[in-house]
């Protein structure tokens, strides 16, 4: 009779261990690579909004760097007098906006606008708050800062605009905010008008 020589392999408790050490450590590489991607979706989302906020902080800056008039609350800026948005002696506002049915309409978060009489001029294109990301603007304030001038004798003084306050926040979709506090300071000297 012949005997079966004994041949060199794996048992099956061996083989199955070798699998579940190769599965666990596939899950873990899964598990980091889904991380890493999330990681870099919210990176780029914060990136796209630092980009919008400054450009838009830039374009609102020479608005209201420009500007030869406006009008006030007693604080907060009401319209003022645009250079790139003016027709005739209309004044203009800062004004946020969406698109829905086909209509523009003020609200709290979307694209910022200059609004004269019934028109809104965007600042910047719809594809710059489009993509991946769904970025949204958010005008928090405008703040008009004072000074008093006397005229005449020193009998009666005047307010006039010494600088503009704006507080500008960008939210991107699973990457939170960005937000751009900046001061502007007129080129013209510039009367109060207050608001009625």
């Amino acid at each position: 009779m012949r005997r079966l020589r004994k041949k060199a392999g794996f048992s099956l408790s061996e083989t199955m261990l070798a699998l579940l050490i190769v599965a666990l450590l596939s899950m873990s590489i899964a598990t980091g690579v889904a991380f890493g991607a999330r990681q870099y979706r919210r990176a780029m989302a914060r990136s796209e909004a630092r980009i919008l906020c400054s450009s838009l902080a830039g374009i609102i800056q020479e608005e209201l760097r420009n500007t030869t008039g406006v009008q006030t609350d007693g604080v907060d800026l009401e319209f003022f007098q645009s250079t790139h948005y003016q027709s005739g002696t209309e004044l203009s506002s800062l004004v946020v906006i969406v698109e829905e049915d086909g209509e523009e309409k003020e609200q709290d978060e979307g694209y910022v606008a200059v609004k004269t009489g019934d028109e809104y001029f965007l600042l910047l294109g719809e594809a710059a708050y489009s993509g991946a990301n769904d970025l949204k603007a958010k005008l928090d304030s405008v703040k008009c800062n004072t000074y008093e001038k006397e005229i005449d004798d020193g009998s009666k003084t005047e307010v006039y605009l010494s600088s503009f306050s704006v507080s500008l926040v960008i939210k991107a979709r699973g990457a939170g905010e960005v937000r751009s506090d900046f001061d502007v300071i007129p080129l013209n000297e510039i009367k109060i008008s207050a608001g009625t």
